[in-house]
């Protein structure tokens, strides 16, 4: 298809048609067909999985040398198990290998399994490897202006680990709606640059205006000189320019 040069429009259709329908069908049919009983029965391909597994880290064991240059010993090696993950490879792979014929379908099987098992222990491996440096411990603070689908949900999937989010809103009544959901939520009856740098909410790395179109902009506009934080508003109407 790319060598077709598709517009970016039909290379998003093909991308979510693709991601959306035939890889998870791939997926679901290797599965199906995976035969673990066949597998067990055969003591030759089940000798191969340990080596096969030994071989899926070993061969990204050079990854862990270009990561220590920026991140240290022990998350880089942290980082490094994470990369043996493969099956996305390993399984288009072995659909290839097994219409060539050159394996047969109980030594695809003990592909599989090596890959699984690997897609198992790489991540708790990396979870508990991995520790956090000093450096990255630092949160990047970040306030939402307003309570509503829009901020809520950005507080909610930013993590606690790296983000100190902080939320404030004019209406009582969102207040009460969520005020149950996100602790860090103030009420502020008036929304007013004034009130927003005297309660400390300009002092952040990030702010984000996300009310009414209007208030976005005249906030944003008269944060602007007085905070070296980025500032992000949104805007529902089109005909809302900030200039």
């Amino acid at each position: 298809m790319k060598l077709l040069e598709p517009t970016e429009v039909t290379m998003d259709k093909l991308t979510s048609i693709g991601y959306g329908f035939f890889i998870p069908i791939f997926f679901i049919m290797t599965g199906v067909k995976f035969d673990l009983w066949g597998l067990v029965q055969s003591p030759t391909a089940l000798k191969l999985v340990p080596l096969l597994v030994g071989s899926l880290i070993i061969a990204k064991l050079g990854s862990i040398l270009v990561f220590k240059t920026a991140f240290g010993w022990r998350n880089a090696a942290a980082g490094g198990i994470l990369t043996v993950t493969t099956i996305t490879l390993v399984l288009p792979a072995l659909e290839v290998a097994k219409s060539l014929h050159t394996i047969t379908q109980v030594q695809a099987d003990a592909f599989t399994l090596a890959a699984l098992i690997v897609c198992l222990i790489a991540p708790i491996t990396f979870n508990t490897v991995f520790k956090l440096r000093p450096a990255d411990q630092v949160k990047e603070r970040v306030v939402l202006v307003g309570a509503n689908i829009l901020t809520v949900p950005i507080a909610q999937k930013l993590s606690r680990d790296f983000y100190d989010v902080r939320m404030v809103t004019n209406s009582a009544e969102k207040y009460q709606v969520y005020n149950s959901e996100f602790r860090e939520l103030t009420l502020m009856p008036e929304l007013t640059v004034e009130n927003l740098q005297g309660a400390g909410y300009l002092d952040a790395d990030v702010i984000v205006f996300g009310v009414k179109d209007q208030i976005n902009a005249q906030l944003a506009l008269a944060s602007r000189p007085l905070t070296t934080a980025r500032i992000i508003a949104s805007f529902q109407d089109p005909a809302t320019v900030l200039r």
